[in-house]
């Protein structure tokens, strides 16, 4: 009897977290031994490789296996994932995250009861500190189930989350889906588009949440996505280009704003932010060019209002200024923030002063009416007492 899924894990110096990744999976209410996990060490520096093999050498299902040279991007290491897979389905899983306890089951029944290609669902955002559910704007909807995304292609305007979904692998493999190589970032929504073109059946289950996201917001522990250098920013351009060869390739470039606005709008919140030089800045925006360019020609206006003008000096190839825009920017929206977190405090503050002056004002209430009472009470006991005094001492005198 094989396994039912295969659970794809790429690994890179993630040795503070990929315990829990595993331990989620070790919890799974499907049971762990219907799981076929592998994991490959994309030539971690720390001991990450050593956990993984830690784990391989205890579970017979659980599979390590070591890349000869980094390939600096998670595309690779889930290639071989899926190369080497035996399962009936496939899952993703990234080292720092997170599957809720009973992910693989609930997915896993659904895709085989609908007999479909590919199944997916929400999840929930934490850090350190934090913990948010994904809001999608699918409001007093439980399920989403197409034929083809043709059907309903706002599923194509959804986050990525490769994570969050289970395919069926002989789905993947007649179609030779594969994650493009030399691509830092982005990846796995050229992924996504690609599978969702290609699917004869999509299962959105909007009411629940499969997985935990982590944001690693530590310093030096920070995760490449939440890292805005030139690298980065080029890197998901590369992305986004591979996204928009696969719509071109499949004639479906109607698709184009509806996926690129949202993505675009992330990358130019990571421009503004960025920690890159003016000569970087332009760099990257040229390579950029192309990509607003396009998203001109279909009217599509940024949701945020403050990235209109950044775009239209993007469109209009006005780098220089589209780099002072940034600039600006980047300021206004740091001093927007630390005022917002101002605010939070004085809020804070005047609800604990307002906690404070209740309690006195309850304590004042309290202290009150016990001296009231006591004072009752004492006068009570001397009109009682006072008789009795008085009779003791007549009949003393007697």
């Amino acid at each position: 009897m094989g396994y039912k899924i295969s659970v794809i894990i790429p690994v890179f110096n993630v040795e503070d977290y990929i315990r829990d990744a595993l331990k989620s999976i070790l919890k799974q209410t499907i049971g762990f031994e219907h799981l076929e996990v592998i994991m490959i060490n994309d030539c971690s520096t720390d001991k990450s490789g050593e956990i993984i093999d830690e784990y391989a050498s205890r579970y017979a299902n659980f599979i390590s296996i070591h890349l000869p040279e980094n390939s600096g991007t998670a595309g690779k290491p889930r290639n071989i994932g899926i190369k080497e897979a035996t399962g009936d389905y496939l899952m993703f899983l990234d080292p720092d995250d997170l599957y809720t306890d009973d992910a693989c089951e609930v997915l896993y029944n659904t895709i085989k009861e609908e007999n479909i290609d590919i199944v997916f669902a929400k999840y929930i955002v934490f850090s350190e500190n934090t913990q948010q559910k994904v809001v999608y704007n699918f409001k007093d909807i439980k399920e989403i189930k197409v034929e083809t995304v043709e059907d309903d292609p706002r599923l194509l305007t959804l986050p990525p989350s490769i994570w969050t979904k289970i395919y069926k692998r002989s789905f993947i493999q007649e179609n030779n889906l594969l994650f493009p190589l030399e691509v830092l970032l982005a990846e796995d929504l050229a992924f996504m588009v690609d599978s969702f073109l290609k699917a004869k059946g999509i299962l959105f289950l909007n009411n629940y949440y499969c997985y935990h996201y982590r944001i690693r917001n530590v310093k030096g522990k920070e995760s490449i996505t939440n890292n805005k250098d030139k690298n980065n920013l080029i890197g998901a351009a590369e992305g986004y280009y591979e996204t928009y060869d696969i719509l071109k390739n499949d004639e479906k470039e109607e698709y184009f704003p509806s996926i690129f606005k949202p993505h675009l709008e992330f990358w130019a919140d990571g421009f503004i932010h960025s920690n890159t030089t003016k000569i970087e800045k332009k760099e990257v925006l040229e390579k950029m060019g192309f990509l607003f360019e396009k998203l001109k020609k279909y009217d599509a206006t940024p949701q945020k209002k403050y990235l209109i003008p950044l775009f239209n000096s993007i469109i209009n190839k006005n780098y220089d200024e589209s780099i002072l825009l940034a600039e600006i920017l980047d300021d206004y929206l740091k001093n927007k923030q630390m005022l917002q977190k101002v605010q939070e405090l004085q809020k804070q503050q005047e609800e604990q002063l307002y906690l404070k002056k209740k309690q006195v004002a309850e304590l004042q209430t309290f202290v009150g009416y016990c001296n009231y009472k006591s004072k009752n009470i004492i006068s009570r006991a001397k009109n009682r007492i006072t008789p009795q005094i008085k009779g003791l001492k007549k009949i003393s005198l007697t």
